[in-house]
């Protein structure tokens, strides 16, 4: 996450950083039994929110996206709570 701190090359790792989490968890939980039961998360959602944020800084279409970044960046992060809640819970039971 440190790369984040780089200017312009953080909206590059920005999409690295949380819309790639989003597609290995996915694939992970996907190839594995013992993470059925784990939360599930929206690479799309992902996408969207972090697309959002962008068009932040576009004229007229920021409008828009002040309206719907806050709302789908607080639905990607109850995502990402649900998930390592949920692993540190799984941690908890199995030691």
């Amino acid at each position: 996450m440190g790369f984040l701190f780089i200017p312009f090359f953080n909206i590059y790792w920005i999409f690295v950083a949380f819309y790639g989490w989003a597609q290995d968890w996915t694939r992970i939980r996907a190839s594995s039994r013992t993470l059925a039961a784990m939360p599930r998360v929206s690479p799309p959602l992902f996408l969207t929110a972090l697309i959002a944020g962008l068009c932040v800084i576009i004229p007229v279409v920021n409008l828009l996206a002040l309206v719907a970044y806050p709302i789908l960046y607080l639905i990607m992060m109850a995502q990402m709570h649900r998930v390592v809640n949920s692993m540190a819970a799984a941690s908890r039971q199995t030691s």
